[in-house]
């Protein structure tokens, strides 16, 4: 015999290749369907942050257009406040040098100057830290 032949080893190998042949469909089947899936949580995923960054942008657009037109509409407000204490301050610094003048040789311009800043502070016009009241101690 010029070939010698193991059948064992032909069977081993048949076997093996019928296996291969019946199982290989599968494993595809399995891979594409995974690979399907995948793609789909990619895409779904996608979305999902994309929605959530159109609506925060949307969101915080709309937050800062609020602060803004609350910011101008209180300036007037505002300004007329700063005003009203410009002119208050005016009106006890000119009430404090006219008090200077008449009195300035007697011990009545201190009191009449520390009931003012008590005034001052009762109106809360400035803290105890301000540049008008930090130099005189009111009891």
């Amino acid at each position: 015999m010029l070939f010698s032949v193991d059948l064992m080893a032909l069977l081993n190998e048949l076997m093996a290749t019928t296996l291969t042949l019946v199982t290989k469909p599968f494993f595809l089947g399995k891979w594409t369907i995974f690979f399907c899936l995948k793609i789909t949580f990619v895409v779904i995923y996608t979305w999902i942050e994309l929605v959530n960054a159109t609506v925060s942008f949307h969101l915080n657009m709309i937050r800062g257009s609020m602060l803004w037109i609350a910011a101008i509409i209180s300036l007037p407000v505002q300004v007329l406040t700063a005003l009203q204490r410009e002119k208050l301050v005016m009106q006890i610094a000119e009430v404090h040098k006219v008090a200077r003048l008449e009195l300035s040789s007697s011990g009545l311009f201190k009191d009449l100057i520390l009931d003012l800043l008590r005034l001052v502070l009762k109106l809360k016009l400035y803290d105890s830290t301000s540049y008008f009241v930090s130099d005189v101690e009111v009891k």
